[in-house]
């Protein structure tokens, strides 16, 4: 599930985008949002389905976790890989 929740979290700020801007483009809650960032649980099909065009990456990107995302995510926040 880790590679999950940060690739989600990776694309979301790649993508310069807030919680907000991405529960409201594909119509979840925030909350919902943040779980799936914080591995509370993860996106259906569906979701993963919408999420996976909103940042337009492949579905298996995200599932299987993106290198490419994962990178350019701690080059732009100055954090490392844990």
């Amino acid at each position: 599930m880790t590679d999950i929740m940060m690739t989600l979290k990776a694309c979301r700020v790649n993508s310069n985008m807030k919680i907000r801007e991405v529960a409201d483009s594909i119509g979840k809650t925030e909350r919902t949002i943040k779980n799936w960032e914080c591995g509370r649980s993860i996106p259906n099909g569906l979701d993963l389905k919408s999420l996976s065009k909103l940042y337009n990456v492949p579905v298996d990107h995200i599932f299987l976790g993106d290198n490419i995302a994962l990178s350019e995510y701690y080059q732009k926040t100055g954090k490392r890989e844990s």
